[in-house]
């Protein structure tokens, strides 16, 4: 098991300097769909060992209750500039703890559920950006993606439904990733609704300023009279 996780890596110990990877995972309410983006400058070399690659089967996760191997999509996309090796998974619940790529990256983690909050927390530093001294990427970015309203967060920064950490040189062995997601909520009905009580709140105490405010001037005219 452990030489098929290596497979999607060792590729990289090959190809040219300059390559970055992208990991997404969009958190749904019955599922986690896992995509990984590898960018590699294009040029022949990188282009061959790229499509070599394509013909390995690289593992997602390994089902024990059904005995099953699970397998990425894997796809390859390209530019003037640069090639883009994809691989994609769908889990259901909380399998994307199982995931060879989460597991790769991350000696230490957990992906939660407890009535339906969404926990995913790392409680250790990239390991992907080198292996055994080597150097695989410069730089790894990671996306979690959700409509859904999240509770607390330490994302590098917010674009959206998007929440962001950047792995570089520097901070690899020290940055961690903690996010908890309510799929109880939607973002957008949650600040909708939030709105709409501030709207409703500020309307109520402007009233009741106004009718305060017209027993005081009302009082003090009867106390003149």
């Amino acid at each position: 098991m452990k030489k098929i996780k290596y497979i999607l890596f060792i590729v990289l110990l090959f190809l040219s300097c300059g390559c970055s990877a992208k990991y997404q995972v969009f958190v749904e309410n019955d599922k986690m769909i896992e995509q990984m983006t590898i960018t590699v400058p294009n040029n022949y070399d990188n282009k061959e060992k790229v499509k070599n690659n394509l013909n390995f089967k690289q593992s997602a996760y390994y089902d024990i209750d059904r005995g099953e191997t699970n397998y990425y999509t894997k796809t390859l996309e390209e530019d003037e500039e640069n090639l883009y090796l994809k691989y994609s998974y769908t889990y259901r619940d909380t399998n994307l703890e199982k995931s060879s790529l989460m597991d790769y990256c991350f000696y230490k983690k957990s992906v939660a559920k407890n009535d339906n909050i969404v926990s995913i927390n790392t409680t250790s530093g990239a390991s992907c950006l080198y292996k055994d001294g080597v150097k695989q990427l410069d730089k790894l970015t990671i996306e979690i993606i959700t409509d859904n309203y999240v509770i607390e967060n330490n994302a590098d920064k917010v674009k959206g439904n998007k929440y962001i950490w950047v792995y570089n040189d520097k901070n690899f062995q020290n940055k961690l990733i903690s996010i908890k997601i309510d799929l109880n909520r939607e973002k957008e009905k949650f600040i909708s609704s939030l709105k709409l009580f501030i709207i409703i709140f500020g309307g109520f105490l402007l009233i009741l300023s106004i009718f305060i405010l017209n027993i005081y001037i009302k009082h003090k005219k009867n106390n003149r009279d």
